[in-house]
């Protein structure tokens, strides 16, 4: 009787973490594409968002190329605003696409990062209506930093956790993604103080700091291994979908 009950208890245990682990693999599933669709709801917004000439301004200017000179400013915002958007979508993509299923505290992080790339988006809108204020920018800037931690965050606890992530992904591949995950944070870091010295200085710092930071990191690489996060030798070992 009692082996029985022992036997019972352990095929409970089984299968209820065969039920988890289901479960992960469709939660990855329903994440990728709510977030997708928040991303495409930022980029739509920031779209609608672009200022544009009343008719009197255009009949002040003589014609409507004319007439959108005085928001040069705003759309080169706007303009830096979407890239930006785009690019953390990227990122996010190019990190969900070495998962094969999520958990809880992964999930938590990939929709903070969305609530905060949103929030980045909000403080575009009040850039906009209030004009270039440095509190402004930095608070954009502050935005995407926080943005770029959730998605550290949640790629550490992916490749250290071991079985999230896709069983074809190489420990240099794993270790790559890890570095590059602190190119966009640290932009955002580097332009906080130049949103006290002007627009310009300040959306041209994000056009040439990611492929400058970017190539830093990679050329350092080898000399960041603090930034790195290695998979554990035993990731291999699928508790739920092996044997399967």
């Amino acid at each position: 009787m009692f082996k029985n009950t022992a036997e019972n208890r352990k095929g409970t245990k089984k299968a209820r973490t065969e039920a988890i682990v289901e479960r992960e693999y469709r939660q990855l599933a329903r994440l990728v594409r709510v977030i997708d669709v928040l991303y495409a709801l930022v980029i739509w917004r920031s779209v609608v968002l672009l200022p544009h000439p009343t008719v009197e301004e255009v009949e002040s200017a003589g014609s409507l190329w004319r007439a959108f000179l005085p928001y040069g400013n705003n759309f080169a915002l706007v303009a830096v605003g979407i890239a930006l958007v785009v690019i953390y979508w990227g990122q996010n993509n190019r990190l969900f696409g070495n998962l094969q299923r999520t958990d809880g505290y992964h999930a938590s992080t990939a929709v903070m990062q969305v609530a905060f790339v949103l929030l980045f988006g909000y403080f575009v809108r009040i850039g906009l209506e209030v004009g270039d204020m440095p509190q402004v920018l930095a608070a954009q800037s502050l935005a995407l930093v926080a943005a770029g931690a959730m998605a550290i965050l949640g790629w550490r606890h992916a490749v250290r956790d071991g079985h999230l992530v896709s069983p074809v992904l190489g420990r240099n591949e794993a270790r790559e993604l890890s570095i590059t995950n602190f190119v966009e944070p640290t932009v955002a870091v580097l332009t906080i103080p130049l949103a006290w010295v002007g627009p310009t200085p300040y959306t041209l710092a994000f056009v040439l700091g990611m492929p400058a930071v970017g190539w830093c990191y990679k050329a350092f690489a080898a000399s960041l291994p603090v930034l790195a996060d290695a998979l554990p030798e035993d990731r291999a070992a699928d508790d739920g979908r092996s044997g399967k």
